[in-house]
């Protein structure tokens, strides 16, 4: 599964792979034909993670990964940390 938003985070133990590219952005005409008006074309980095709940899926995407030569990428086993928020309120006088 492709994590887009926090909601879509599995909040369990699962295996990752994190993928990495980016993505051109063309310029406008201005840019071209008017210098230091619009913007300028650019590149700009994007991460993909993407969640397995079973070694053997994690593992064949990493072959399939490897078989294409694309060392963009990082694999993990992720335990996701509970984090507990809490409120006190003393008072005295």
């Amino acid at each position: 599964m492709i994590i887009n938003n926090k909601s879509d985070f599995p909040n369990h133990k699962h295996w990752a792979i994190i993928e990495y590219g980016s993505i051109h952005i063309p310029g406008d005409e201005r840019s071209r034909t008017n210098l230091g008006h619009g913007y300028p074309e650019s590149s700009q980095p994007i991460v993909t993670y993407k969640t397995y709940d079973n070694k053997e899926d994690w593992e064949k995407e990493i072959r399939a990964l490897e078989k294409y030569d694309n060392k963009k990428y990082s694999a993990f086993l992720v335990t996701p940390a509970i984090v507990n928020t809490s409120v006190q309120v003393d008072i005295s006088c």
